[in-house]
């Protein structure tokens, strides 16, 4: 079974950062990000959601807050080219991989292609099941192994298309950010 994407074609990305970069401040960078995707080869944006501010990740971090948005785009990519799409992103952008959930100028993370499921249910499983640092690997993953679990993805998500069904939990992005913003702390607000 090939990385073909299904479900019309379309994949969310999840956008965020907390530094500073040469394009301004970590809002401003998003949006030069936003602007790179829709100029990209093979990428159509289709819509945005808006910028929210976030409290870094894992909670009790000393970063700087987070911005943080989605876009949701049309492709006829694989997964793997539009991973290696973003990534050329970031890099023109000014990314450097450090620390694991570290503070960062820009993070583009694909949320979801459609409803492929990678590497397969029972590794994606095991990945979202778990929070540690170590707990990823270096294949393709969808949907995001955390995406059900992290506000600041999921508000952002469910605003670009909020009748996605999850494809292992079976609930809309609708429900799942609704869910998470019951929680006592949502730590999510609009710019």
């Amino acid at each position: 079974m090939g990385n073909t994407l299904t479900y019309n074609n379309r994949a969310v990305v999840g956008i965020g950062g907390n530094l500073p970069s040469l394009f301004g401040d970590c809002r401003e960078t998003v949006m030069e990000s936003v602007r790179r995707i829709a100029e990209a080869d093979g990428l159509q944006l289709i819509s945005r959601s808006p910028l929210y501010r976030s409290k870094a990740w894992p909670e009790g971090s000393d970063q700087p807050d987070y911005a943080n948005m989605a876009v949701l785009v049309e492709t006829s990519m694989e997964a793997s080219q539009l991973l290696e799409c973003l990534q050329a992103i970031e890099n023109a952008i000014g990314r450097v991989r450090g620390e694991r959930w570290g503070a960062r100028v820009i993070d583009l993370d694909l949320l979801a292609c459609g409803d492929l499921v990678l590497p397969n249910k029972a590794v994606w499983s095991e990945l979202a099941a778990s929070n540690a640092p170590d707990a990823f690997i270096e294949d393709v993953t969808l949907p995001h192994p955390r995406l059900h679990k992290r506000l600041f993805a999921a508000r952002p998500f469910a605003d670009v298309y909020p009748d996605w069904v999850h494809p292992v939990t079976g609930q809309t992005m609708s429900d799942i950010s609704e869910q998470l913003q019951g929680g006592e702390k949502p730590g999510l607000a609009l710019y």
